[in-house]
């Protein structure tokens, strides 16, 4: 595991100069003070998309400082640690917005409501992947990071917390305040003031965006002229300790033939792959349009019509004009530390056993992924660019399919003792099950997996509370077949000495 595993903020000094900008128009002060939300929107009126952002990162008054991955000494290991927390971001919020879909009401969803958030969700997947390109396009395959939770638990001031809760009002404005662009349009201004601040209350402090990371991973992509002339964060931030280079070079980046043996493409994805941006990532051009793209489809400071922003903005509305939700757990796990914050124990044996079923499925998504990552789509060998596509394809079917199957039968099944709350999918996940690693390693935790399922699909089908003549026992039977298959298909796989 790498050692660069915590990022702290840092903000800028009160006496660091702040940017040039043009004078601000005249205006009243109140109590001889201007609000910070005056004053911004007065400079807003005077300055490029570019000072904005620079505004929100290094502003001395109301500028939220800007991330820094301790420890990393040159600017490959800063942009690594930052695209691995972000990779870790991406993870956490689409575990989050699955939660959110599945907590919907399907009797008051008349608007198609978990779809919009499955999309979301669907769509941070893609972030993901793009992540996954860029950290190639530095490290190689060694530097594919699918954690969800190593760094970003050990990070203060994460957007917002890994809380897997029902779709609420709070809920929806913490997704909101996570996902808003620098420059909120002046007739939400108000609305998502209002979000801010509830989400603001209940974190107990002020949610970054998820544009803020993205911003400095930019930054440290950027030309070195061209990112000090957008910022100069050793002057403005002094007290960060930034690598004594910390601007990517060329010889930063991998060679061509290892970028096309592993890059994720969207075809590997078949036809899903129209739903979501997967971007590539072969040199400093390509990686700072990725960066671009990400931000614009709703996680940094541009403005887009179908942005998640704006989409977590429509659900609010209709939520107000008719709530949507139902009532289940907060966070439900069977191994706390491994799950969403605030947890809720589930206690009820058939419930845990559903559960478990359920956060090994998501665990096999996880290893599947990785394990189609590393295997070359080119050289002698194209068995291995096949097993790639089938990989990636089982990683789809398991995320659209079977998990929403599992999540709609566990939201009927009691937490502990008959009559208590509602359960909820599990997503628990052990750090060492998402380790990047070999092939072998690979083929041994998804075989493990397979074993525990079996296990588990017996003991289900011996439990009082299983009926035999039900639709779930049709899809225990599917469960059963579509291990078999993974099982059958890891067993065509060439040995891991000849990859």
């Amino acid at each position: 595991m790498s050692t660069h595993e915590r990022v702290v903020w840092y903000r800028a000094r009160r006496e660091a100069p702040v940017a040039k900008q043009k004078p601000l128009a005249p205006s009243a002060p109140m109590d001889g003070h201007f609000d910070e939300r005056t004053l911004r929107s007065l400079r807003r009126g005077f300055q490029t998309h570019q000072s904005r952002q620079a505004d929100l990162l290094v502003h001395p008054d109301f500028g939220i400082g800007i991330p820094v991955v301790e420890g990393a000494d040159t600017a490959k290991k800063y942009a690594i640690g930052l695209l691995k927390l972000a990779a870790e971001i991406e993870h956490a919020l689409m575990v989050q917005y699955l939660y959110a879909a599945d907590s919907i009401d399907p009797e008051k969803d008349t608007e198609n409501l978990a779809k919009k958030i499955r999309q979301v969700a669907i769509e941070e997947m893609g972030h993901l992947g793009t992540v996954q390109n860029l950290l190639l396009l530095l490290g190689g395959p060694q530097a594919f990071h699918m954690q969800r939770d190593v760094i970003r638990r050990k990070s203060p001031f994460n957007p917002i917390p890994l809380v897997l809760e029902p779709v609420t009002l709070l809920s929806l404005a913490k997704y909101v305040a996570a996902e808003m662009p620098e420059h909120v349009p002046e007739a939400h201004q108000a609305k998502v003031d209002e979000l801010v601040a509830l989400a603001r209350s209940d974190l107990g402090f002020e949610p970054r965006r998820v544009g803020t990371v993205y911003a400095m991973i930019r930054w440290l992509f950027l030309p070195k002229a061209e990112a000090l002339a957008w910022m100069d964060l050793k002057t403005l931030v002094p007290d960060a300790p930034l690598a004594a280079h910390p601007h990517l070079e060329e010889s930063d980046f991998q060679p061509a033939a290892v970028i096309e043996a592993y890059e994720l493409f969207g075809g590997d994805w078949g036809d899903d792959s129209s739903l979501f941006l997967l971007e590539r990532a072969t040199d400093r051009a390509s990686a700072l349009a990725a960066l671009k793209l990400i931000t614009e489809q709703g996680e940094g400071f541009e403005r887009s019509e179908d942005a998640h922003f704006n989409e977590f903005l429509e659900l609010v509305d209709a939520f107000e004009k008719a709530p949507f939700g139902r009532p289940i757990a907060t966070s439900p796990t069977l191994s706390p530390g491994h799950g969403g914050e605030k947890p809720t124990v589930v206690t009820a044996l058939y419930t845990g056993k559903w559960m478990e079923v359920q956060a090994l499925q998501y665990q096999l998504l996880v290893v599947g992924l990785l394990h189609a990552m590393s295997l070359p789509r080119t050289g002698p060998d194209p068995t291995l660019a096949a097993a790639r596509v089938e990989l990636a394809r089982q990683a789809i079917v398991v995320m659209r399919s079977t998990l929403l199957r599992l999540a709609s039968h566990l939201i009927s099944l009691p937490v502990g003792a008959t009559g208590s709350a509602a359960a909820g999918p599990s997503f628990d996940l052990d750090p060492r099950v998402a380790e990047t690693a070999g092939v072998a390693d690979y083929l041994a935790r998804q075989r493990a997996i397979l074993t525990r399922l079996s296990v588990l699909y017996g003991e289900i089908k011996a439990s009082p509370e299983f009926d035999a003549g039900s639709t779930i026992a049709d899809f225990l039977r599917v469960l059963r077949r579509q291990d078999r298959e993974r099982g059958d298909f890891l067993d065509t796989l060439p040995p891991p000495a000849m990859v």
